[in-house]
């Protein structure tokens, strides 16, 4: 059973199934109530209508996009408009005001300081790797404060606690949603959508030479982030209408940028970041050991798995696609986990390769006969100290080339054991 899920687990996408799953299991068990069939649909459709009309969709997911850009920050912006709120220095909001967790001062201050303790390693080249592990538990934060703003939003944190008759429900064939828990859902994939092509962008700005362009990009994130903020304060509709725009042009996006942002992690920013975790007194860590487990464990003793990405579209595996590159002694594949559906397996061709050692990645390159260039696997100098193996198990000369692109003397292939 975990190896037919592995391929799932390993494609990264685990953490959102279990905030999903827990804000679901929370809402079935503080919704369940016991009533006869006709006297539940009543009150589910009574109970539907007073929310939706307390809480209009403008109001509750009009703030999406500007939390999803900068997730931090959006939120401490959403506290401080219900605190003026509460003075009437803004228009009323039924959402905003009155809510338990917005409209508390150290809730606002909470947010406030987890924002500029986030944005300061974004400021600088030399720290922008440690603000990409701060990106992602920033996200996944922010989906679940952002359930637990909707929850509260129908009353008091009480209400989180109190299984009620109130609790609006909708059947949808065995399963019973609550309207808060279909909110949370749409709200977490606009957020995981948004954040994702942002932080692509983000990196791009990392790998610009120019230095102060990484606080400027950072800046502007902040300045549209309150900007879209300030439109929700006082217009929630318009605010809906931008939201929908941003998310439709990054869901055309997002599997695009999802490729490539992992490419890009995995090639520039996840080897200093290793350097850098372990020299704070965790000499073991490895950012890839939990994806190389189950490939490892399926492949067996004597085999060595390497996460590895395409240069290009080769049978089936899209340009910049995760692959897994499993080598045995007179063996070869590459493995590539699809989401929810089966995993590509495809043999390497024999013949025809070397080992390329470069300043930022490491190459398997295959000649490919009809071709005039050959195919190169990507893979991060996460895996120098392995590099030597998978030339033997390969066959392979191993060849370097220095910063200028010109090529080293050419290794002549390890005798594989």
């Amino acid at each position: 059973m975990q190896s037919l899920f592995s391929p799932l687990w390993s494609a990264g996408f685990w953490r959102v199934f279990l905030i999903i799953a827990l804000f679901f299991g929370g809402s079935q068990a503080l919704g369940q109530y016991r009533q006869s069939d006709f006297a539940r649909d009543q009150a589910t459709a009574s109970a539907t209508s007073d929310l939706v009309s307390k809480l209009p969709l403008e109001q509750t997911l009009g703030p999406l996009a500007a939390v999803a850009i900068s997730p931090f920050f959006g939120l401490a912006c959403l506290s401080g408009i219900s605190l003026l709120g509460q003075q009437g220095l803004v228009p009323a909001n039924q959402f905003l005001e009155a809510n338990p967790v917005l409209g508390s001062p150290i809730v606002f201050f909470i947010f406030a300081g987890l924002s500029v303790l986030t944005t300061l390693p974004k400021l600088s080249k030399v720290s922008k790797p440690i603000s990409q592990v701060a990106d992602q538990l920033e996200v996944y934060a922010s989906m679940i404060s952002y359930g637990v703003i909707l929850f509260a939003a129908e009353g008091s944190l009480e209400g989180l606690w109190a299984a009620t008759p109130a609790t609006p429900m909708v059947q949808a064939g065995i399963a019973s949603l609550s309207i808060e828990t279909i909110l949370f859902v749409v709200a977490a994939v606009n957020l995981l959508v948004i954040n994702t092509v942002k932080m692509f962008f983000d990196l791009l700005i990392w790998l610009c030479p120019v230095p102060t362009v990484d606080a400027i990009f950072e800046v502007a994130s902040k300045a549209l982030c309150g900007g879209l903020v300030a439109v929700y304060a006082f217009h929630p509709m318009t605010a809906l209408a931008l939201n929908l725009l941003i998310f439709l042009v990054c869901l055309v996006l997002f599997v695009w940028v999802k490729r490539r942002t992992t490419f890009y992690h995995s090639m520039l920013a996840a080897p200093p970041l290793r350097g850098i975790i372990r020299s704070l007194g965790f000499p073991h860590y490895d950012p890839d050991a939990a994806q190389l487990k189950p490939w490892q464990e399926e492949a067996g003793e004597g085999a060595l798995v390497v996460k590895a990405f395409p240069n290009r579209k080769w049978q089936g595996i899209p340009k910049r696609g995760r692959c897994f590159l499993i080598a045995k002694p007179g063996q070869a594949e590459i493995v590539y986990p699809r989401f929810l559906r089966s995993t590509r397996r495809r043999a390497l061709p024999e013949g025809g390769r070397r080992v390329v050692a470069s300043l930022l990645v490491n190459s398997l390159e295959i000649a490919m006969p009809e071709r005039r260039k050959p195919i190169k696997w990507h893979f991060s100098h996460l895996y120098d100290e392995q590099r030597p193996q998978l030339a033997a198990l390969l066959q392979a000369p191993v060849q370097a080339t220095d910063e200028r692109g010109l090529n080293a003397p050419v290794c002549p292939p390890l005798p594989a054991n």
